[in-house]
């Protein structure tokens, strides 16, 4: 399967501008009100660079500052409701 095509979904995830540089903003859609969502961004190597967790969600549009990150490919992992959605972006300079 492909980053895209993850079976047992948490969500209809959106990533934008992809590639990213300043920033990547994240539009998540779930069928249901999710009590805790988990945003989790890894390298290619696995190691957590961002994680950040949010309430109540059903739909929401937020932003990740990328500024800090290096050029390369990175993953967004999104938790809610036992379910995982795995997103792939590029940061650029």
């Amino acid at each position: 399967l492909g980053t895209n095509d993850v079976a047992n979904s948490a969500a209809d995830v959106s990533l934008y501008p992809n590639p990213a540089n300043d920033r990547i903003n994240v539009t998540t859609k779930l069928e249901s009100l999710a009590k805790i969502v988990s945003y989790t961004v890894t390298e290619g190597t696995g190691r957590i660079v961002s994680h950040v967790v949010h309430n109540n969600v059903k739909e929401e549009t937020f932003s990740i500052d990328t500024k800090s990150l290096v050029s390369g490919t990175y993953y967004l992992m999104i938790l809610a409701d036992g379910k995982n959605t795995v997103r792939k972006f590029v940061v650029t300079r």
